[in-house]
């Protein structure tokens, strides 16, 4: 994490770690939440093949959500294959920018959420493409 950026401890819930400069999301105006998820033995085995099909999948899910994202193949990362969906929210008059990567592993799926409310000077999402690189993940 950048200098500055630690564990909102008052953010998230026991699946997901949330991060922000301070520590403080609210504060802050951004952050940056990890989650990860368990979804069975060889779950994911092989999927580096189907990047398509994984676009159409998250696609169709953030549909059922009643959300309207940009989503794209992000490519392979050090956790796995990755899709990207990008989506603005706009709520009385503050713009919230989301990049939403979910990468798919043998047995896992990640989901690494980088938010950006309003003017905010931080980049939360150089942040999370840099745990994508390099696949440190806090404490």
């Amino acid at each position: 994490l950048p200098e500055g950026w630690s564990r909102d401890t008052d953010a998230g819930d026991y699946d997901t770690e949330v991060y922000a400069p301070g520590g403080d999301v609210e504060a802050a105006g951004c952050f940056v939440s990890l989650q990860e998820d368990y979804a069975g033995y060889d779950a994911f085995s092989g999927i580096e093949n189907s990047t398509d099909e994984l676009v159409e999948v998250v696609g169709g899910y953030l549909e059922e959500e009643g959300l309207s994202a940009e989503v794209s193949a992000y490519g392979d990362t050090c956790l796995g294959t990755a899709i990207l969906s990008v989506m603005e929210i706009e709520e009385e008059g503050t713009t919230a920018v989301f990049h939403i990567y979910w990468v798919f592993s043998d047995s896992y799926m990640y989901r690494i959420t980088a938010v950006a409310v309003g003017d905010t000077t931080e980049n939360p999402f150089a942040v999370a493409e840099g745990i994508l690189q390099n696949g440190q993940v806090p404490n």
